[in-house]
């Protein structure tokens, strides 16, 4: 995967050499022995359990309330 712009916010784009691993044999002769990756040692899970959804969702709703009540907070004390 070839990437660009700043350290912290790299990005791509369909114009970049990025390529599926298989395809991308002469860059990975350039760029040597380690470049491959582990592709066969991660699995994906295969599904979720109701318990670790109700966790994700209640988190995600936990901080978009907690982002509103603050932005109002903030909006009706600015005003004093």
């Amino acid at each position: 995967m070839y990437a660009h712009g700043p350290e912290n916010n790299l990005s791509v784009s369909l114009c970049s050499r990025t390529q599926p691993l298989d395809t991308a044999e002469d860059d990975l002769a350039a760029l040597g022995v380690c470049a491959a990756p582990l592709a066969d040692s991660f699995e994906w899970p295969k599904s979720f359990s109701y318990v670790q959804i109700a966790v994700v969702l209640g988190t995600g709703i936990g901080i978009i309330l907690l982002v509103v009540v603050v932005s109002a907070m903030i909006k009706r004390y600015s005003r004093s």
